[in-house]
């Protein structure tokens, strides 16, 4: 594969980078079988990060295949055993220091294994099966468990160090997991049988006791999924695959050799944007595409999976103008041929906002001054993808390659008015008359300030701006960037979807959603989303705070348990789901930290999700929005920072969407939290 000349990143003298990069063909045991791209991948990524990045210090373990041998034809002591990839890692930790990288890049096997007999692992892992990567066989086994891969990178995160991972391997999504999937995980007092407690909630009471748990600033007080990575903003693991999914490799038309897919379209991607670097998540969503599209004439699929933190820069490196908010590819016909008319599919649909003629500009990851655009709009639109053609002319989209992205030209206040999916709610007066619960209010306490209203009967503002310091210009165009973000917010209160015909009403039929309270007791409360006084459990719910059969109270520091089903029969679909906190100050937040979470059928998914308020605060009220899907997609353009607050400079608003385009269902449910400390 083919580099054009990789822009330099100069570090900062006083900042270093260390790469471990581990990758395996010649596999020494009759359980795995040799594989073929694998040394190839650590071969171009080192290339790669020479070329690109100062201050490096590189780390290679690998093993080459040669003819019929098993044997590596690397010297013994570049192999990859445990023992070797413990010893870098140490190596690592005791060259770096606060503001260093590291990056940590596999290629080879992965699998599932339990850890209920390895005593080096911390107890709380006990539970359920994890991600293990298949080394050579050393003094101590042949796997490197996920469980002590997260403990290297706790200790690297907690000294100041920020962390890379990427895993190109089978069953990678399963790194990290938390929770529990199971067929019988119901509550004794719910199913009449037995269970152990649920991992997380033991997880976070083991890890408080032991003073290894502090709760991350910038979750507006809710978190999922509590593990000992205590500072997720410290680390970012881009997994080739889901837990149950393979990860293939393949021989491109431009190279003679065979690389993983994950890593080859990594470098694609390097080599488009001109350099090493980028947020996170930017990457995942034009390379998850790619490997999607890669796949589309095979029977077994292979969805990316992101984990941590997406604002994260890969390696610390920042490449300038990368960004955009939804991704795109090329449309082909069954047999992976480009259609006599070409187009382009959108990864956004109607669950996203989406309505008709909705326009987007579509331009290459890298959203440079000379980079090419394209003025489009949507049609066809449906659950979770739409369809695009020029604006104006109605024709299909040409010179387009999957993998761009295209950035929204949404306009805010035609949205409030013209969406069906994101529906106005009404407030009932006194008088039993209906009021709408849009409008916002502007008003001027003096003639210096600006105080912005939540309807026209609010007499306490939301937010109030002064003139006084800065030219009054800067002060209205700050008011209406609050105005908007306030629409937003409501846009996303209100979202609702109810099946608009019998032929969906089966989606609404195979999911379950419930909050559990007082999981680990006798007599569990059960917690149903929607309304609760209309009987109405997809509705968004509006009633008045003080009503209790709407909303639920929480103390702070408590641990629900988030409890979604996929009653689909075994070796159905599988379902997807993902979870929002709305909170007082107009923050969306992302709280379960992974692109997305995944219920196999017939299976039961139980996690934990904590509230807590903040300093200064005696009570709040949470909403959790929990959307559902039948394709794999995101919605992290919901995300908004607390009002006032600009998004982070270096993460445009952005998702990645994909899936197999057989289903567009899609659903979305609310819970209503209040949350005080007593």
């Amino acid at each position: 594969m083919a580099m054009a000349q990789a822009t330099r990143y100069k570090s900062h003298e006083s900042v270093s980078r260390h790469a471990i990069l581990v990758g395996i063909d010649a596999y020494d045991t009759e359980n795995f079988a040799s594989l073929k791209g694998c040394v190839n991948d650590v071969n171009k990524i080192s290339e790669l990060l020479e070329s690109s990045v100062d201050n490096l210090s590189i780390h290679r373990l690998t093993a080459s295949r040669s003819g019929s041998s098993k044997l590596p034809t690397e010297p013994n002591h570049q192999w990859p055993t445990p023992d070797k990839l413990k010893s870098c890692f140490e190596v690592v930790h005791d060259k770096t220091k606060r503001g260093d990288h590291v990056y940590f890049h596999f290629s080879g096997h992965g699998i599932l294994e339990a850890v209920l007999s390895r005593p080096e692992i911390p107890q709380h892992w006990a539970l359920g099966e994890y991600l293990a990567l298949v080394l050579l066989k050393g003094m101590n086994g042949f796997t490197f468990h996920s469980a002590e891969l997260a403990q290297w990178m706790k200790r690297l995160i907690g000294k100041g160090v920020s962390v890379t991972v990427v895993l190109d391997c089978c069953r990678s999504g399963g790194t990290l997991r938390g929770g529990k999937e199971s067929d019988d995980t119901l509550h004794p007092a719910l199913s009449g049988g037995t269970t152990e407690p649920l991992a997380n909630i033991e997880m976070a009471q083991s890890m408080e006791a032991n003073g290894d748990y502090t709760s991350s600033h910038g979750m507006r007080g809710v978190s999922m999924d509590v593990n000992w990575l205590v500072n997720p903003k410290g680390y970012a693991i881009l997994a080739a695959s889901d837990r149950t999914e393979g990860a293939y490799h393949a021989k491109f038309a431009n190279s003679s050799l065979q690389y993983g897919l994950l890593t080859y379209f990594l470098i694609e991607t390097f080599r488009d944007l001109g350099g090493v670097g980028g947020p996170m998540e930017q990457l995942f969503q034009s390379i998850s595409v790619k490997v999607k599209d890669n796949r589309r004439l095979h029977t077994k699929t292979q969805n990316p999976v992101l984990k941590g933190n997406g604002k994260l820069l890969f390696f610390g490196c920042s490449i300038p103008h990368c960004g955009g908010d939804f991704p795109v590819t090329r449309v082909v016909d069954a047999h992976g041929l480009q259609v006599a008319i070409p187009g382009l599919r959108l990864h956004a649909g109607r669950a996203h906002g989406v309505v008709e003629n909705d326009q987007f500009i579509l331009h290459p990851l890298e959203t440079g001054v000379n980079s090419p655009a394209v003025t489009v709009e949507a049609f066809n639109v449906r659950g979770v993808t739409s369809d695009l053609r020029v604006v104006g002319h109605g024709r299909p989209v040409t010179g387009v390659l999957t993998g761009w992205m295209a950035t929204t030209l949404a306009d805010v206040q035609a949205a409030l008015k013209s969406r069906p999916s994101l529906a106005e709610y009404y407030d009932e007066t006194e008088d039993g008359a209906q009021t709408s619960g849009w409008t916002f209010k502007v008003t001027q306490p003096c003639p210096k300030a600006y105080a912005i209203h939540d309807s026209e009967n609010s007499h306490q503002a939301l937010t109030t701006l002064s003139s006084i310091a800065e030219p009054s210009e800067r002060v209205i165009q700050r008011l209406l960037d609050q105005i908007e973000h306030l629409a937003r917010f409501k846009l996303l209160r209100g979202l609702t979807h109810k099946p608009e015909s019998s032929r969906q009403q089966p989606f609404w039929n195979v999911f379950s959603v419930q909050l559990v309270k007082d999981y680990n007791s006798k007599f569990p409360m059960i917690i149903n989303p929607g309304c609760r006084l209309n009987e109405d459990w997809l509705a968004a719910c509006f009633h008045s705070a003080c009503d209790s059969e709407c909303v639920t109270k929480v103390l702070s520091g408590e641990t629900l348990v988030l409890r979604v089903e996929n009653k689909e029969a075994e070796n159905g679909q599988s379902l997807y789901f993902y979870v929002y906190d709305m909170a007082a100050d107009w923050e969306v937040v992302e709280v379960h930290g992974s692109t997305r979470l995944e219920v196999p059928s017939g299976k039961l998914c139980e996690k934990g999700v904590q509230f807590n308020v903040e300093d200064g605060q005696d009570k709040c009220e949470d909403v959790l929005k929990i959307f559902l899907t039948r394709q794999s997609t995101s919605f992290r353009p919901l995300t908004m920072p607390p009002l006032g607050q600009s998004p982070d400079p270096h993460m445009p608003e952005s998702a990645q969407y994909r899936g197999d385009y057989r289903s567009e269902d899609w659903s979305v449910v609310t819970f209503r939290l209040a949350v005080s400390r007593n």
